[in-house]
């Protein structure tokens, strides 16, 4: 192994510590034991790194040690945005907790010691020239324009797609249904409208076998029953809706577990190195792994977690589809209550009414909340397909107030 290797090696290392918060795990996880190591300088540095963290901090041998890794080591590794959470996140995490060390071992001296932290804390917080953001957005603006990003349509969900003003990257919209009404048939066909569309996706899939998950998506593309799949005509169906499946290559679904926050940006990263990312549709709210924040209330971790997946959607530059369990209130509000979902751009509700399948709106920062879209829904397929307008707003009538009525 040459040093360039080992140095990204290490890196996968101190990566997988930042993931688990112990550098132990992390040996333990990729399966290094250093004292089999054979002697040479690179090596020497390995096992420095652990002698310190060992005996100090896993942030002392950061320091300690790693003066010497080339930037050059982590930009083939390590992306901007992992950079950026690693100082923004972990790093300021680990001083914290040498500071309670240090104050606990000198409690006189608790006020100096916390002025230092403060003034070396690290921070990405930045302000930007004025001048330049609008040259900048008008070369976005123009960008996207060209490329069809100003507003993106989807051509199966066209009506939903207009009624917030596009499924814009950067975005959270939240779906919420009952339970067993058809959240993940919804998240699936959105997925394969997405993929039609040449859109990339990726489904945070945290409930289903992937062979029932691969099952559903055939199911929702091609239009298959159930009964083909037992006669064989599934085949035939497959071959015929080939086209459709063309963009597969470029979507993504994970493999049924439960997953943290971090996990689900972790993974968002990595797919981002390798290709663009549209939509990160994640189902569902109340399957997420609760990372440590410190929260005891579910509605308060759940609007925490609507907030990290609106920096992730930033952050990527992606369009999230989050879907939640429905209250049994008459508002049809996600389980964990109203506010929960305040960071969303909207907030979808999928329901019937006089017995036809509707999306109306709870909240939509960027459209009409008084207009509902028809479906048609057939679960023997899992095919969900819009329907037009259920109920249209009026046009706004004018007055002498700030903001327009709908009648």
């Amino acid at each position: 192994m040459n040093e360039v290797k080992c140095k990204k090696f290490l890196i996968d290392i101190f990566m997988q510590a930042y993931v688990d918060e112990s550098f132990f795990e992390a040996i333990k996880k990729i399966g290094v034991d250093f004292s089999k190591w054979p002697k040479n300088p690179c090596f020497d540095t390995a096992k420095k790194f652990w002698d310190v963290a060992n005996k100090k901090t896993f942030n002392s041998a950061l320091i300690e040690v790693l003066v010497n890794v080339p930037d050059q080591a982590f930009q083939d590794r390590i992306t901007d945005t992992e950079i950026k959470i690693y100082y923004e996140k972990y790093l300021n995490f680990l001083l914290a907790k040498d500071l309670a060390k240090e104050i606990s071992q000198d409690p006189e001296s608790a006020h100096k010691l916390c002025k230092n932290f403060l003034e070396n804390k690290t921070t990405t917080a930045k302000y930007l020239n004025l001048e330049s953001e609008i040259k900048n957005f008008v070369l976005n603006y123009e960008e996207k324009s060209k490329t069809g990003m100003l507003q993106v349509i989807l051509s199966r969900f066209p009506v939903l797609s207009k009624i917030i003003s596009g499924f814009n990257q950067g975005r959270v919209s939240i779906i919420t249904a009952h339970s067993g009404f058809g959240k993940t048939n919804f998240g699936i066909n959105f997925l394969t409208a997405a993929m039609q569309d040449s859109k990339n996706s990726l489904y945070i899939n945290m409930e289903m076998d992937p062979s029932d998950m691969v099952k559903r998506t055939l199911q929702a593309t091609c239009k298959i029953s159930g009964s083909d799949f037992e006669n064989g005509k599934y085949l035939n169906a497959i071959s015929n809706g080939a086209e459709s499946l063309v963009n597969a290559k470029n979507n993504y679904f994970t493999d049924g577990s439960a997953l943290s926050l971090v996990q689900i940006s972790q993974i968002v990263s990595e797919i981002k190195r390798r290709q663009h990312l549209d939509f990160l549709i994640v189902d569902y709210d109340q399957k997420i792994v609760m990372d440590d924040y410190g929260i005891d209330q579910e509605w308060m971790y759940i609007k925490k977690a609507v907030e990290i997946l609106e920096e992730i959607a930033k952050r990527e530059s992606v369009h999230v589809l989050l879907f939640a369990q429905t209250n049994e209130d008459s508002q049809g509000m996600p389980i964990a209550s109203k506010r929960a979902i305040q960071p969303a751009s909207s907030v979808i509700q999928f329901t019937k009414e006089n017995d036809v399948p509707v999306l109306k709106f709870l909240k939509n920062r960027f459209g009409p909340v008084n207009e509902k879209v028809k479906l048609i829904y057939d679960p023997s397929k899992s095919v969900i397909i819009e329907d037009g307008y259920y109920q249209q707003a009026l046009e706004p009538v004018k007055h002498n107030g700030f903001k327009p009525r709908y009648s």
